[in-house]
This record gives C-alpha cells, sequence and structure tokens, in this order.
C-alpha cells in the first residue's frame, strides 16, 4: 500500500551498496523515479560527506546527506543545515587512553580527515570513505581540526572493546560511542544517531515523522528504523533488525532498496 511518504533515509554499507561498495544496478533508476516524484531520498551514514556524495552523483541526484552517524547535515556546495561537535577537552583525553590501547586515531572535521599515522587500516578507510587522510602530529590536527564532527579509532578488535568498555564507562551519556565494525570503533557528540539526524532533516523540511520511511541493515541503523513511521530492514540484515523493522525487503544485491520503494512509495 502506498502511503505518501515524503522523506526516505536510507543507510549506505549493507543496504544501498555491498562490501565491496558496489551498487546493485537498478537501484538508481528506482531512486530516480522516486526523486522525481517529489520524494526527498537522503542519505544517512557514519561516512563523511565526500563519502557520499560520490553516491548522489552515481544515482544522478543531488539531495542531502546525514553524515558521521547524524553530526552533520549539508548538500553539496551549501553550508550545513544542522552541525554538532565534540569538545576538544573529550578528544585529548580519549587521545591519551587510546595510545594504552595501541589504537590509531582518525579525526574527521567537515570534508577533512587527520591522522596521526597512515598505516593498512587508515588506507581501507581511505578507498571506503573517499576523503584523503592528511597525516599530522596531534597538536597541529588540534590547531586544524578545531571541534571536530568524530572521532575513529582503528585496531584489532580485543582492544577497541577494551577501549570501548572504558570510554563507554568515563563518557556515560556525554558521548555516542558505537562499534560500526569489529575493528572500528566510532565517537561522536550524544545527539548524533542516525535517528537524531533523520529528524533534524525532517525538522529542517517541515516533514511530520509520519511521512517518513527509513532503511538500514546493521544495529547502529535499529533507532532510525523504529523511529521512522515505516521502517525497512535489508535481507541481510541481523536477525534482531529485521524484528526491530516493520518491512524485510530482498537483500542488498538483490536490489533490496529498489524492491521496497516500488512496493510502497512508487
Amino acid at each position: 500500500m502506498k502511503k505518501g511518504y515524503k522523506l526516505v533515509c536510507s543507510d549506505i554499507d549493507g543496504t544501498l551498496v555491498n562490501s565491496e561498495n558496489r551498487m546493485c544496478p537498478t537501484t538508481a533508476e528506482v531512486v530516480r523515479r522516486v526523486v522525481d516524484q517529489g520524494v526527498i531520498f537522503a542519505l544517512i551514514s557514519a561516512r563523511p560527506p565526500v563519502g557520499m556524495f560520490y553516491l548522489l552523483d552515481d544515482m544522478g541526484i543531488d539531495q542531502y546527506v546525514v553524515a558521521f552517524g547524524g553530526s552533520i547535515i549539508l548538500k553539496r556546495g551549501q553550508k550545513p543545515v544542522y552541525e554538532d561537535t565534540l569538545p576538544m577537552e573529550y578528544v585529548e583525553r580519549l587521545r591519551e587512553e587510546s595510545r594504552k590501547f595501541g589504537l590509531n586515531l582518525s579525526v574527521y572535521s567537515g570534508e577533512d580527515l587527520f591522522v596521526e599515522k597512515i598505516d593498512e587500516r587508515v588506507r581501507i578507510e581511505q578507498q571506503i570513505a573517499r576523503a584523503v587522510p592528511i597525516e599530522l602530529p596531534f597538536r597541529e590536527i588540534q590547531k586544524r581540526a578545531g571541534n571536530p564532527n568524530k572521532l575513529l579509532y582503528l585496531g584489532e578488535p580485543e582492544a577497541i572493546a577494551a577501549f570501548e568498555q572504558w570510554a563507554a564507562r568515563e563518557y556515560d551519556g556525554l558521548l555516542a560511542i558505537y562499534r560500526s565494525k569489529p575493528d572500528y570503533l566510532e565517537v561522536c557528540p550524544p545527539q548524533s544517531t542516525k535517528y537524531g539526524g533523520m529528524m533534524a532533516l525532517a525538522d529542517h523540511l517541515g516533514i511530520d515523522p509520519s511521512e517518513i520511511m527509513a532503511i538500514g541493515d546493521n544495529y547502529n541503523d535499529v533507532d532510525m528504523l523504529k523511529g521512522a513511521a515505516f521502517g525497512v530492514a535489508m535481507g541481510n540484515a541481523p536477525e534482531d533488525v529485521k524484528k526491530a523493522a516493520d518491512f524485510v525487503t530482498l537483500p542488498c544485491m538483490e536490489d533490496g532498496v529498489g524492491y521496497a520503494l516500488q512496493k510502497f512509495i512508487l
């Protein structure tokens, strides 16, 4: 049944593109048809803006991105309509503690990515995020980055898990801390969740929550799926994520996004 949704918020990795960063060929065509009907199709991800804009280009659309897991919302070439940042005092203490666990820190500020050391994990992240890392001593990063939008810690899964426990205990309620991969730990402002970003964009556009569809595949999408009027989980999503959704579509590379859009919007 078509419900008259005015805003669709779609996750990227595992939803719009697969582990090889490839989109199903038919997805772009369906998304363009949805946009042609006047529906806003926004990408929402932990990625930086630059790692999202090229996907809009691939689909031939000019739409909003909700980047860094919800801490910045903008269109290409325009000022952010919403932005949240991390206090540098938190960044400094987290960085000092993370060194005890042998983790490598990446600092995202706007469209810039700053790192203290370029290693193999940073190179992989560079390919995914499409951001060129700027390698600098931490003191220089502080000067250049200001209050950043997101921190990303890379390291061995056991070390990441141990650091996550410490950070969650020390900054409970003060920061949003979550693992997006076993060897990735993301730190964002406390209100910077996908649900928060989705609702901030809807508020900016004057769209009622009853007019929002959300599509995702992983645990950090659950709040968005539950908070939207209609949540769609990918067929490749974990069972707990599927249970949080109103509908389970086909897997990513079987055009699960396109299938859901055709079924409920077109």
